[in-house]
């Protein structure tokens, strides 16, 4: 019998991989339609301005001005839009990560049963 090495590094397991795969499969849609969407031309409406460009530039805009929409106004409303959009692109941007993780879940499920 073979006496455990305590100095060894741990074994990974096949649960811990799974869990890493399982990640990606989240990680790869999201960042995929995330960077889609940072792409995609809109029109917002800051309170003052409409501004079409595409949603990076936007986020530029808002950046090198300070984010003033966040500054002193109440949540809600055109005032402070950046907070709308920003929800929005990540809300967006997590949908497809789940919708694929769920079906992998289900086909994985679905194989382990007789």
């Amino acid at each position: 019998m073979q006496d455990h090495d305590p100095y060894s590094p741990p074994q990974e397991t096949q649960s811990s991989e799974a869990r890493t795969v399982g990640r990606i499969w989240f990680i790869a849609p999201f960042i995929l339609c995330f960077l889609g969407l940072l792409f995609t031309k809109h029109y917002y409406f800051t309170g003052r301005v409409l501004i079409a460009c595409r949603l990076w530039q936007y986020y530029m805009i808002e950046a090198y001005q300070g984010f003033p929409s966040l500054i002193g106004t109440s949540l809600g409303g055109p005032e402070n839009a950046i907070v709308t959009i920003v929800a929005l692109h990540l809300g967006l941007s997590v949908l497809p990560g789940m919708i694929v993780h769920g079906i992998r879940w289900a086909v994985l499920r679905s194989r382990r049963s007789p």
